[in-house]
């Protein structure tokens, strides 16, 4: 019975043993053009920071080719020379947008050195194929011009956003990696891709590769709709993961407070990037071929 007594209080003197905090989790977002990783993964981000993971988004254009924005801008009257070339250009847009990022992310809880923007042109992925380095007709450089970029200085050709997004792949070592599908309707993002795919092969490693869709409007002309639940796109094969934000913990209005620091896209398209917040985020698994992803 002395012996059962000790045993007892040395039992209720221990401190039970501390339950080990999950793994980090190793993600890399990757999106086309400033706002569409938050309209595409916005809770994934949010959820990755709130659990501590080791993650990187990646933007590859600054969108700084899109003149009804650069022309709604300029109406404003809020438009600024951001680069100090005394005129405001596309150059202004693309830093505009950058700067929109960050404050949207910021929203979510993502610190400035988490955000990682390659300055590739806006519009013109396609074209950059080859070894001469394509020349912007927006902005006129043929070189990511931004101070912020990646790599200033890159030129533009497929090979050197392969050459960024291989660099970034091996050095974080993602176990999963989002990115647009390649049936994207907008050139930009059915061309992210397919550099996010060449370089995740170029990388090795076994990682798991999810995509979103962003453009598919000339199929649906409602896409992606006002309600608060995704209708099935029409032609598509139906996403493999819904993700919904109530179970991730994250609220609708948050990712709807996020889409609207993009203020030189919300004076243009307001409507249609708030469709993107939605009760789920839905995803794709990368499949072989575009004919995989289409009925």
């Amino acid at each position: 019975m002395f012996r059962n007594l000790s045993l007892a209080l040395v039992m209720m003197a221990t401190p039970p043993l501390a339950q080990a905090a999950p793994a980090k989790q190793h993600i890399l977002f990757v999106a086309p053009h400033p706002d569409d990783e938050v309209l595409g993964t916005g809770a994934q981000i949010w959820k990755a920071q709130q659990r501590g993971d080791d993650y990187k988004v990646v933007i590859v254009t600054s969108g700084d080719a899109y003149d009804k924005a650069l022309a709604a801008w300029k109406n404003s009257k809020t438009a600024k020379d951001l680069n100090g070339d005394g005129k405001i250009d596309y150059l202004d847009l693309g830093i505009a947008r950058h700067d929109e990022t960050l404050a949207a992310l910021k929203v979510l809880g993502v610190a400035e050195d988490k955000v990682i923007f390659l300055g590739y042109p806006d519009g013109d992925l396609r074209k950059m194929y080859g070894t001469t380095p394509y020349k912007s007709e927006f902005t006129g450089v043929n070189a990511v011009p931004y101070d912020f970029a990646y790599r200033k200085g890159a030129p533009y050709t497929d090979e050197a956003a392969v050459e960024d997004l291989t660099k970034i792949i091996r050095e974080l070592n993602p176990k999963t990696v989002y990115s647009t599908t390649p049936t994207e309707e907008h050139d930009d993002h059915a061309m992210t891709s397919e550099f996010v795919s060449r370089a995740l092969k170029r990388a090795g490693g076994k990682r798991k590769h999810l995509e979103y869709l962003v453009h598919w409007e000339h199929h649906v002309p409602a896409w992606p709709g006002s309600g608060a639940t995704w209708t099935q796109p029409a032609g598509h094969v139906a996403a493999d993961v819904s993700s919904d934000l109530k179970h991730l913990g994250m609220s609708r209005d948050l990712k709807v407070q996020a889409i609207k620091l993009y203020a030189t896209q919300m004076a243009v398209e307001g409507d249609y990037l708030l469709g993107f917040a939605k009760n789920s985020e839905i995803f794709w698994q990368a499949r072989g071929s575009v004919a995989d992803y289409l009925k």
